[in-house]
């Protein structure tokens, strides 16, 4: 059984999402209208990604040294659909930019302050219930996409529905987050916890933050590239927008019984076989994408390189961050995992990419999945501390 609120949560979850799968494949569409040149409409794409490096860790101190989260949360919220009115009402390309910068600004800091809220709401008897609470997100994102196929696909259509869709999505956000209500749930930060350095010392985190690094560095080149990839194989648009779907789809059904994974594996095993097969996931794409079979088995498999990987990942947030530490946890988990190791994969593939190679950069990325796993099995321990002070040695399989 959920937390109360559970509606509420899962509700927001369906509009983050669902704007993220409105702005993947229509916004470089939109500021190409908008008369946008492809070398800027990159930088600007580039935002989504990058400002993750940098607001998360922002909205992070200030819950953990205010001992604050609702107030964060609805400031950000209000800025991010401010951000997206300057956005549709920006003319030129510099005012396009600035607005861009803004919205990706307070839009990256909304969701790691609602994630705190998330598992604090949740607590650690409920933890495994998050994947059924997140899993909305996913239908939010396929619902954009179908609805963005039916709608924004029409010539004409764009330049008028896509800012109109972008800000239902925000304001479905701010109303659903900003309501929410309660005792503030986090104490502020003792001065001896407030350290980044002191924070990266925890027990277990070094190796977990590794290894959240590798897992989307691995992922970069999927998301930049795959499209690119399936085109140079000869797939028409509408199959590789339908492979797209069958991995979100398949990541919905993991999110819906990772209570039950959780309660018979335990997290570090789930952590270390997500990762594997994530490894299998990228040899599937790297050697026998031109195989439809294989290629779909290599999309199914997205239900463990990304929702079981995040579904764990929030467990060990909750766990390896406790109390005051909560948002600062989940600033590093975003900074350094979407962040930080999304733009080096994305980095790394584009490279490679205009050097020619093609499948052989999921053969790294490969590598990458594989030494997370190393790194995941011999520095993430088996117990997992659960108060402010490190859990003493002892079993602990979850």
């Amino acid at each position: 059984m959920g937390p109360p609120g559970s509606a509420q949560l899962a509700g927001f979850y369906f509009f983050h999402f669902g704007l993220l799968g409105l702005l993947m494949p229509y916004l470089p569409l939109y500021l190409q209208e908008r008369g946008l040149a492809g070398g800027l409409i990159g930088v600007l794409m580039g935002l989504l990604m990058g400002t993750k490096l940098l607001s998360p860790p922002l909205i992070g101190m200030w819950i953990d040294r205010r001992g604050e989260l609702l107030r964060p949360l609805r400031v950000t919220l209000f800025a991010t659909v401010l951000a997206w009115l300057l956005f549709m009402s920006a003319r030129g390309q510099w005012a396009l930019g600035i607005a861009m910068a803004l919205f990706t600004l307070t839009w990256n800091a909304t969701l790691p302050a609602f994630e705190t809220l998330t598992l604090h709401r949740l607590g650690p008897d409920r933890i495994g219930q998050y994947g059924r609470i997140r899993l909305w997100g996913s239908v939010g994102f396929i619902a954009a996409g179908i609805g963005g196929a039916l709608r924004l696909d029409t010539p004409g259509h764009l330049l008028r529905h896509f800012p109109i869709a972008g800000l239902i999505l925000a304001s479905g956000m701010l109303l659903l987050g900003a309501s929410q209500s309660g005792r503030e749930p986090v104490a502020a930060a003792e001065p001896a916890q407030r350290g980044w350095l002191a924070l990266l010392g925890r027990p277990g985190v070094p190796g977990f933050l590794l290894t959240l690094f590798l897992l989307h560095l691995s992922h970069g080149p999927y998301y930049a590239l795959f499209t690119l990839y399936l085109e140079g194989l000869g797939f028409s648009p509408a199959r590789i927008g339908l492979l797209w779907i069958l991995g979100v789809v398949a990541e919905v059904g993991l999110f819906w019984v990772t209570p039950t994974l959780f309660a018979r594996f335990g997290r570090r095993s789930l952590l270390i076989a997500a990762l594997i097969l994530t490894a299998v996931r990228w040899a599937l794409i790297g050697t026998l994408a031109a195989h439809p079979v294989f290629l779909m088995m290599a999309q199914v498999l997205h239900l463990a390189s990304f929702g079981l990987c995040h579904a764990v990942g929030m467990s060990y947030v909750h766990a390896l961050f406790p109390g005051a530490l909560q948002g600062r946890g989940q600033a590093l988990y975003s900074a350094l995992g979407f962040g930080a190791g999304g733009v080096a994969g994305s980095l790394m593939g584009g490279l490679l990419w205009a050097a020619g190679w093609r499948g052989e950069i999921y053969l790294l990325a490969m590598l990458a999945a594989l030494i997370a796993a190393l790194i995941a099995w011999r520095a993430i321990p088996f117990w997992l501390p659960t108060h402010a002070s490190p859990a003493p040695n002892g079993p602990d399989s979850n």
